[in-house]
């Protein structure tokens, strides 16, 4: 059981994240988003920013994994589907239970685009679209290695847009996406831990 924990390394880190995380205060950065959301930031980037936060969302992701599964690698695909399912279930929990309202409860001046509400619904934090973003972008990235330079890349450049796109469209805050960020890394080594195990226990 505890060789599938996460290294101390890997616990040092995502605590590392979560402490900053929780130590931002949450209105200073309100102020910060509403004056993105009102003028500060032209339109067409947070329709940009929309597309960027799709590559985050659940069914996109899902489809794609569907894809890998069947098209490019089994283990890789029930891996990353097995980090989604459960960091899933636990962003859900940690939602539920921090119970923190989106930007716009806190200051109703702060608006987002009707697709930034329309993927928002629930509790902020932590961002489930950061939390995606890095367990699945980042496992596969570690995947594809540097010898797939392009595919590499991407994956490393798409998990940082997509928490970046959540700021930007104001359906978060910078706690919400560390928090998120954090708990996807440690979901992705967790995920990697686990499927090494079970290949070197196959009985």
């Amino acid at each position: 059981v505890f060789a599938l924990l996460p290294s101390a390394k890997t616990l040092v880190i995502t605590s590392a994240f979560l402490g900053i995380a929780l130590g931002i205060h949450d209105y200073y950065y309100i102020y910060v988003l509403y004056l993105i959301c009102n003028g500060n930031v032209k339109s067409n980037l947070r329709k940009i920013a929309e597309y960027i936060s799709e590559l985050g969302a659940s069914t996109f992701t899902v489809v794609i994994l569907i894809f890998l599964y069947l098209s490019i690698d089994k283990k890789l695909g029930i891996r990353i589907m097995l980090v989604f399912s459960v960091g899933g279930l636990l962003n859900q929990t940690l939602k539920n239970a921090f119970a923190v309202n989106r930007p716009w409860v806190k200051n109703p001046q702060l608006v987002s685009t009707p697709k930034g509400y329309e993927g928002a619904t629930g509790y902020s934090f932590p961002s489930g679209h950061s939390q995606t973003a890095v367990a699945s972008y980042g496992n596969f990235a570690y995947y594809v290695g540097r010898k797939r330079k392009l595919l590499f890349w991407t994956s490393i450049i798409i998990m940082f847009l997509i928490p970046i796109s959540r700021l930007i469209l104001g359906v978060h805050t910078p706690q919400d996406v560390l928090a998120g960020a954090a708990i996807g890394f440690a979901a992705a080594i967790a995920g990697l831990k686990i499927v090494e195990w079970t290949e070197k226990h196959p009985d």
